[in-house]
């Protein structure tokens, strides 16, 4: 479930990063349609070391370099 808000948040920092023409939709409800229909979703394995980067503080995370 926590998937759906990773999604939605790919999803609206995608498009409100488009300028002009580009991030200019007549059907926005198809469009998130659609970028849900292409989205793969990840197992539960990968979900849940998503949820513990999640939980982790922004100030560990921005100073984390094992990455």
């Amino acid at each position: 479930m926590h998937q759906i808000y990773d999604i939605a948040a790919s999803f609206g920092d995608y498009w409100k990063s488009q300028s002009g023409k580009q991030g200019v939709r007549r059907d926005w409800l198809a469009v998130w349609r659609n970028w849900v229909r292409r989205e793969k979703f990840i197992p539960q394995q990968r979900a849940a070391a998503q949820q513990r980067t999640r939980d982790r503080p922004i100030g560990e995370m921005l100073t984390d370099t094992g990455w």
